[in-house]
């Protein structure tokens, strides 16, 4: 099905819906055996368009897999989990963010960022979620914001000079990296130091690459 031209799929007026889509198709590993991707469900010109993520076993080839119950209402535009595969974050284009436990069959945990977040990393253990915040339209710079998800708190934000394209926590939990920004360096940076202001950041707390 996926194979088939847009036209055949949904017509001509679907077709050039999903062509001013963003050309955004984010993927993520969950641990050494599956994938997350989004797909879309609806028409693309539908008044909202509704995205879902399926997960599929990579050593079952003919499975679709299963696709997780919460409908994005809007592209999807990150896609992160944890090493083992167990906590998967979505961001997309409506500013929601919802992290999934897929261990079993409770609901997302979701709330929002807006305008919209455009990268996710999940902390080991699925308690915290990073978030790489576009700027806004009043002309607020884009940030990276880090949350604890139960109880549901905002605990650290600190703003950038261009937009973050990519994040991801180390497998303690203890730093966070990431890329884009200013000058598209990679930065490393202790996560608890994320509540502070950069020029505060202590020695050591810090690196480029």
């Amino acid at each position: 099905e996926l194979a088939k031209r847009e036209e055949e799929r949904f017509g001509g007026a679907g077709a050039g819906a999903l062509e001013r889509m963003p050309p955004l198709r984010p993927l993520a590993a969950l641990g050494s055996g599956r994938v997350a991707f989004p797909e879309l469900v609806s028409r693309p010109d539908a008044g909202k368009p509704v995205w879902k993520i399926r997960v599929v076993e990579l050593s079952r080839p003919g499975d679709k897999g299963r696709l997780l119950p919460l409908e994005h209402q809007g592209v999807v535009a990150a896609l992160a989990a944890t090493a083992d595969g167990r906590y998967l974050a979505s961001a997309d284009a409506s500013g929601r963010v919802a992290l999934f436990d897929l261990a079993g069959d409770r609901p997302p945990l979701e709330w929002e960022v807006k305008p919209m977040a455009e990268a996710v990393a999940v902390f080991p253990g699925g308690k915290r979620v990073a978030v790489a915040a576009a700027a806004d339209l009043a002309g607020g710079p884009p940030r990276i914001e880090i949350w604890d998800v139960a109880p549901q708190r905002k605990v650290a934000t600190r703003t950038v000079a261009a937009p973050v394209r990519a994040l991801r926590a180390s497998p303690d939990g203890r730093w966070l990296a990431w890329s884009g920004a200013a000058d598209h360096a990679v930065t490393v940076e202790r996560a608890e130091s994320l509540a502070t202001a950069e020029a505060e950041v202590p020695k050591g707390g810090r690196r480029r690459l």
